[in-house]
């Protein structure tokens, strides 16, 4: 059996801001060491959880100059990690730094107020639609959720897990009670789903939000906003503490590629937690260059998504 610990999350405890004694390069050190073993071997990726600003999403939406600020300090940290480490701002992080998180205690009334008009204007366009809701531990209906959040890869230019590493993900979160898988329906097919973990440490309860797709033949109804609002509604009811929605794109970068799922988070307010970021020591320079330049890979999935769809609604309309 391969030795799976080096491929494992390892936390340290350092503070890069304050290090005299040279406690985060001796860490780099040791890791760089530990875990270059082959040539095959390219890249270790820090993800630097050190809090650079918190406060309500709303505020950093409309604060041209916030953003702007923590734009040019993020060029300073990086100018920093380079030349004082060589650490390079990671190329694909795999903890992006900005996340989105529903505080949960205030209830369902007062979260609804966070709410952005665009996200308000959706959940009551997807109210008039029939739509019904449920948590499922079928795993039919897991196989049915996994096809369409592949299909949703190839619009949206990102990448899934197999199917069968899904559905053992899902089967050990299913014997340890740590999950839900909530679905939105109508006529009794899938219009959205989203995979939420149930988080409790020392005593706080959290929810998470794991995995999300829409049904493409859906996504006019706004599905994924009534069926968050859901959600924020059960967990409210359920004495949760938090909502955490996870990753959406650092503050001003529009190109980011997660700006997509950035807008559809934001709409529901609540904070926003922006932290130092993920920085790569790179082995292999060589190699590390060729994954930069197949960082394209995701706009050909894209296209190549659109083209085979553009073959079926052909062949539909050929029969018809």
């Amino acid at each position: 059996m391969k030795d799976l610990n080096r491929y494992m999350v390892h936390w340290v405890q350092s503070d890069i801001s304050n290090d005299p004694d040279g406690q985060f390069a001796q860490e780099l050190t040791r890791i760089q060491r530990d875990f270059k073993r082959s040539r095959g071997d390219i890249f270790f990726q820090f993800g630097l959880l050190d809090t650079v600003w918190s406060g309500t999403t709303n505020e950093i939406k409309k604060d041209k100059e916030l953003v702007s600020t923590l734009t040019t300090q993020k060029a300073t940290q990086d100018t920093k990690m380079r030349d004082d480490y060589q650490l390079l701002p990671a190329w694909r992080e795999h903890m992006p730094d900005t996340t989105v998180q529903i505080p949960l205690t205030e209830g369902i009334t007062e979260i609804r107020t966070w709410y952005s008009s665009s996200g308000k204007r959706y959940i009551n366009k997807a109210k008039k639609e029939d739509l019904s809701f449920e948590i499922t531990t079928s795993e039919a209906t897991w196989k049915t959720f996994w096809r369409i959040r592949y299909s949703m890869a190839f619009d949206k230019a990102f990448t899934v897990i197999p199917e069968d590493i899904f559905l053992e993900l899902m089967r050990h979160l299913t014997e340890s009670w740590q999950w839900r898988l909530m679905l939105a329906k109508k006529w009794n097919r899938i219009v959205s789903g989203s995979v939420v973990l149930d988080y409790t440490y020392t005593g706080h309860k959290q929810l998470i939000y794991l995995y999300g797709a829409t049904n493409r033949e859906y996504g006019n109804i706004w599905g994924h906003y009534r069926l968050t609002d859901q959600i924020l509604k059960r967990g409210a009811q359920e004495w949760y503490e938090l909502y955490d929605l996870l990753w959406v794109a650092p503050p001003g970068r529009d190109d980011h590629y997660l700006s997509w799922v950035t807008r559809f988070k934001q709409a529901f307010g609540g904070n926003t937690i922006v932290s130092v970021g993920n920085y790569d020591s790179v082995y292999n320079s060589k190699l590390y260059r060729a994954m930069q330049a197949l960082k394209n890979k995701g706009w050909v999935m894209s296209m190549f998504g659109k083209l085979k769809n553009n073959k079926k609604d052909k062949n539909s309309n050929d029969k018809k």
